[in-house]
């Protein structure tokens, strides 16, 4: 008896660990626009099919090319926002935690703002 339950939960363990790592197998959607968050309040909503820098009020550049978007300049200490690269999928996210900046990418554009 002792011995099934161990194989059992092997087996329970295996089953959830592939359900956790099969996020990394299906791809996500590509995105259709960058939204731009300040504290929690949109600024901008940008197309992620058209190229384009926007600049916020504190100094702080984000860029839009080739339907990707990111960080290009930031004035905070660490500039870890601006290492973390493109981003262009679904639901994907870059963060300034120091100046409270947010760029979310959604899979569908209601308005554009800026």
């Amino acid at each position: 008896m002792n011995q099934k339950i161990r194989i059992w939960d092997f087996v329970l363990i295996g089953v959830l660990l592939l359900a956790c790592f099969s996020v990394w197998f299906f791809p996500r959607a590509k995105g259709a626009a960058a939204t731009v968050s300040v504290d929690g309040k949109v600024i901008a909503v940008l197309p992620l099919d058209r190229d384009t820098v926007y600049a916020l009020p504190d100094g702080t550049e984000v860029t839009v090319r080739d339907g990707a978007v990111f960080v290009s300049r930031s004035t905070c200490e660490d500039r870890l926002c601006e290492k973390m690269g493109a981003i262009s999928e679904e639901g994907r996210t870059v963060l300034c935690l120091p100046n409270r900046i947010s760029v979310v990418i959604s899979g569908e554009v209601d308005a554009y703002v800026g």
